[in-house]
């Protein structure tokens, strides 16, 4: 998967741990998932995991099905350096 990034901020590094150790399912620690749901609540928590399963699902689809981006559609700002 790469490295781990270095956060300077802590709950962008909580949101990482989790959502990483979500999607290896293995498990998520008991730490991580304690820290998570004391920091961003029950509620945001859910949407959280919700979130990464959606998208981690949309990935399996492509590969899946070898659906790539039409390269003639605009790309978004950030990957085009505007």
């Amino acid at each position: 998967m790469g490295q781990r990034p270095n956060f300077t901020d802590d709950g962008d590094r909580l949101i990482f741990d989790y959502v990483t150790a979500a999607l290896a399912k293995k498990g998520i620690p008991d730490d991580v998932f304690d820290e998570a749901r004391r920091t961003l609540g029950d509620e945001l928590l859910m949407d959280l995991t919700g979130l990464a399963g959606y998208y981690s699902m949309l990935a399996t689809f492509m590969l899946a099905f070898g659906l790539m981006p039409d390269p003639d559609e605009p790309r978004a700002p950030w990957r085009t350096g505007a």
